[in-house]
């Protein structure tokens, strides 16, 4: 990889084990808050289902926002 980025003279920047932690995190507790609502709405005609999952999308984007603005 030192031999790619001396050709294209481009430095290879480390990951950052947090961001990549909270990128696990926030991805596995979606699918489990998604999957949960399903299997509780499963019984609902599909406008609820739909209601449901994106009133809890922008609350999820909205927690995730002020999170990540607090700490920073």
């Amino acid at each position: 990889m030192a031999a790619r980025d001396q050709v294209h003279g481009a430095k290879a920047h480390p990951l950052n084990q947090n961001t990549v932690l909270w990128v696990l995190v926030v991805f596995f507790g979606g699918s489990v808050l998604f999957g949960a609502l399903r299997r509780l709405t499963e019984d609902e005609p599909t406008g609820v289902v739909i209601a449901v999952q994106l009133g809890a999308l922008a609350l999820f984007v909205g927690v995730l926002v002020l999170v990540v603005r607090r700490l920073r």
